[in-house]
């Protein structure tokens, strides 16, 4: 999405997932992350509209990984249903908050480094696509996790 003004489209989120592999290249997993919070700063006559958005949410994949030694590289594909908060603050006029909830289409791939049979370290990349009262945009996330297997 493009932006007018000051953007700030990076923060912090959190995830916690669980899945099951159903052979060693094929599994399922879910999960529920918070986003964390887009801010958004506006010039209108002469005073600045700032505009947050707030997304979290669940997600269900199917992953798909090769695993070489101690390390896997996998893919996966799934939906994520996310509720996106929106408040938008206008100087000397007050606040005005809105939500909206979606399922959207939803990625991501990545590889893990098992220490041992049960503990290993994950990297990945996913992207969520939203869709906020017909605006569309997607969000992205890179995360680093400890893995621990059952």
């Amino acid at each position: 999405g493009g932006c007018v003004g000051d953007c700030d489209k990076t923060d912090i989120g959190f995830k916690l997932y669980g899945g099951y592999m159903f052979t060693p290249y094929l599994g399922a997993e879910i999960g529920y992350g918070a986003f964390g919070k887009a801010k958004i700063g506006v010039p209108v006559a002469g005073t600045s509209v700032n505009a947050e958005l707030k997304s979290s949410g669940f997600s269900g994949f199917l992953t798909a990984q090769y695993p070489i030694e101690n390390w896997a590289i996998f893919g996966k594909i799934g939906f994520a249903y996310l509720d996106n908060e929106v408040s938008v603050t206008v100087p000397g006029f007050g606040a005005a908050n809105g939500s909206d909830s979606s399922t959207e289409f939803a990625w991501g791939f990545g590889a893990t480094y098992m220490f041992n049979k049960n503990l290993g370290l994950r990297g990945e990349y996913e992207n969520y696509d939203y869709d906020y009262r017909g605006e569309s945009d997607s969000i992205t996330m890179w995360s680093v996790s400890i893995q621990y297997k059952f």
